[in-house]
């Protein structure tokens, strides 16, 4: 089977799973209540790229970004350092 066999096997068989489900979103699965089939209205609403991630996952970015910065500036140091001890 070939990528292009399970490609038209998808576009051949409608999926009655996904049946309606165009405009659904995580919010809609979030819930535990379920999809509610039927015609949906689009909102056009759009999004930040801040609302894309998670708060936790820019907390821990920040926090190995600030992590970094302080690593490079001691290691950026310590070679200052030991340059003024080495034998001339």
């Amino acid at each position: 089977m070939s990528m292009g066999d399970a490609v038209a096997s998808f576009l051949g068989k409608e999926d009655i799973e996904t049946k309606n489900m165009c405009l659904s979103s995580m919010a809609n699965f979030r819930d535990g209540k379920g999809y509610k089939v039927g015609p949906r209205q689009y909102s056009g609403e759009t999004y930040r790229w801040k609302d894309v991630t998670s708060i936790l996952r820019r907390c821990i970015t920040l926090i190995m970004w600030v992590m970094q910065s302080i690593l490079l500036r001691f290691t950026h140091n310590a070679d200052q350092v030991l340059a003024g001890f080495r034998c001339r």
